[in-house]
């Protein structure tokens, strides 16, 4: 068997994580942020307590806003003296490091519905299909010319609505052009 530098631990080597490839400015930066943190709460805090994904989610965040927008001269965090990206990446660096463990109280809000636990991105074929169905629904239709009158208004209890019987009816809403009532709606085909 051959190596490319003909050393046989290459081999293992190559199957690791490749460390190599994160670069230093990171390692380096973050490691100034967690001395800051060091100095004020402990060096390790994140591993002798319990740590919430909401806390250090929303201190990234506005690190991340901070160096975005440009609040603070040289980008660095007015507390500390030390570059909110900085700050951010040691946020998720305490996330990773904890998530998985007892340490990690992970209160983040329930999963939308629309949101599948296994979202996967659509095969060539389901694109060309869904193509097809929504060139095949297009041509299905005819425009309708609705009332220039505001809509009526509803409680948020009524279970149904003008627009939602319309869809329901099979009705598709084309967004309107040329000012606030000028939009129509396509109907099925009357055959």
């Amino acid at each position: 068997m051959s190596y490319p530098d003909n050393n046989p631990k290459t081999a293992f080597g190559l199957k690791k994580v490749p460390l190599h490839l994160v670069p230093p400015a990171l390692e380096q930066g973050a490691a100034e942020a967690f001395q800051n943190g060091a100095d004020k709460y402990g060096p390790f805090n994140w591993r002798d307590h319990t740590i919430s994904a909401t806390v250090y989610y929303a201190a990234c965040k506005r690190h991340l806003d901070a160096w975005f927008d440009r609040t603070d001269a040289g980008d660095a965090a007015p507390d500390s003296g030390v570059h909110h990206i900085k700050h951010a990446a040691a946020c998720l660096a305490m996330i990773l490091d904890v998530m998985g463990t007892e340490r990690f109280n992970d209160n983040r809000p329930t999963r939308r519905p629309t949101c599948p636990a296994d979202t996967t991105q659509p095969t060539s074929s389901e694109t060309k299909n869904a193509r097809s169905r929504s060139r095949s629904a297009r041509s299905a239709t005819k425009p309708v010319t609705i009332s220039s009158e505001p809509a009526k208004s509803i409680k948020a209890t009524e279970s149904t609505s003008t627009t939602a019987t319309l869809l329901l009816q099979g009705a598709q809403i084309i967004p309107p052009t040329g000012g606030y009532a000028a939009g129509t709606l396509t109907g099925p085909r009357e055959t």
